[in-house]
């Protein structure tokens, strides 16, 4: 599927006020962008691999082998440096499956397990495991990939983890939007946990006073503790400082590119439809990437999971992806939108959801329609078209 991109299915993951200054930014000129591939990296591997992280300090990507459910450490060669299985039972597991994993400094990763985060050696020795800071209860449902963790900064013993739980709110309804915190900042050495970069009271889900959708939110880690958040249904992008828990600014994302949604009351069944929604964010060294998605409604894609055999393979989905599916990444700095990145050079592709990087590219999968006994992972960075 050109373009998309994270699987359209939902997937599952664990379940479980501050003031600021809006950016205001009313520049009418933008410029046009394109993505230009920089360099790559092949790996040389039957099965399909899905890229989870790259560590900015050793320059290394870290891989999951879909086929035997191996973590993949290779360098930018396309070498293996290792390779384990955090999910075979021994001194090292991880539980039967893990929901996100990171690279930590240059000799360590963390693993998302049902329980506990893992901390383990780059060989998949276990170092130690850190307890969640709340209880989880139940499971939830995350479209679009989210990356659920990664590493703060090189600096701290710190992780941001999104631990979407669900504990005395039913999560259709004002008061869990209100309430309950999902993001929580932990550190490995005290194994303490912080919730932090809550949603504000005048975000959409706080002062829409209808229901969308559960309000996860997408995240991406800036220089200097900043985090940029997004929401599917929001139509701002939030900077915080994860140190203070403190909101520094709101970029507003343009009209045109607006997530586009209906709302229903919140005690009525059923889901609305969603037609835009901010899909992930990105970033390089200087830049913040939103990716944009126009989408399967709702009711549309329920109709055909009800009415048609195998709909995941069927023509049916390929003819609902080419009349609905169109995917745009947007472009911001730190003070305000760029303008639009045009991404046809870059051919069939699945983003990345990348980890901070002080150097200018960003990294994309690269797919193909053939069978091939190698991965190709491409170096992406920005430029003026």
């Amino acid at each position: 599927m050109k373009h998309t991109l994270i699987n359209t299915m939902a997937i599952l993951a664990i379940a479980c006020l501050v003031s600021c200054s809006e950016n205001q930014n009313t520049e009418t000129t933008t410029k046009s962008y394109k993505a230009v591939v920089a360099d790559s990296v092949v790996f040389k591997t039957l099965p399909e691999v899905e890229l989870l992280d790259y560590n900015k300090r050793s320059k290394e990507l870290m891989l999951h082998d879909r086929q035997s459910n191996e973590v993949v450490i290779i360098n930018q060669e396309g070498e293996e440096i290792s390779r384990f299985n955090p999910h075979i039972e021994g001194p090292n597991y991880a539980g039967d499956q893990t929901f996100g994993w990171t690279f930590f400094g240059e000799d360590t990763v963390v693993g998302y397990g049902y329980h506990h985060f893992h901390l383990l050696s780059k060989q998949g020795e276990r170092i130690k495991r850190i307890p969640y800071p709340v209880e989880p209860e139940g499971w939830a449902m995350l479209d679009y990939n989210p990356k659920m963790l990664f590493d703060l900064s090189v600096n701290t013993k710190e992780i941001i983890a999104l631990i979407p739980g669900i504990n005395g709110f039913r999560s259709k309804s004002q008061a869990y939007h209100d309430s309950i915190k999902v993001v929580y900042k932990i550190n490995l050495e005290t194994e303490i946990g912080t919730p932090v970069m809550h949603k504000t009271p005048d975000g959409l889900h706080r002062s829409l006073g209808e229901y969308v959708d559960r309000g996860f939110p997408s995240m991406i880690p800036l220089e200097g503790g900043k985090v940029a958040q997004i929401y599917h249904a929001d139509d701002k992008i939030y900077i915080w400082d994860s140190n203070q828990n403190k909101l520094i600014t709101k970029l507003a994302i343009p009209e045109p590119h607006k997530p586009d949604f209906d709302k229903i009351p919140f005690d009525q069944k059923g889901s609305p439809d969603r037609f835009k929604i901010n899909a992930n964010i990105y970033r390089t060294k200087d830049h913040i990437l939103l990716y944009s998605l126009d989408k399967i409604p709702e009711s549309v894609f329920d109709n055909l999971t009800e009415t048609v055999e195998r709909w995941w393979e069927s023509d049916e989905l390929e003819q609902l992806h080419r009349q609905y599916t169109k995917t745009n990444l947007l472009l911001f700095s730190e003070e305000g939108f760029l303008g639009e990145v045009n991404t046809d050079g870059l051919g069939e592709y699945v983003f990345y959801n990348g980890e901070s990087t002080n150097e200018d590219f960003f990294w994309v999968q690269r797919t193909y329609n053939d069978e091939r006994d190698y991965r190709t992972f491409l170096k992406v960075t920005i430029v003026e078209d």
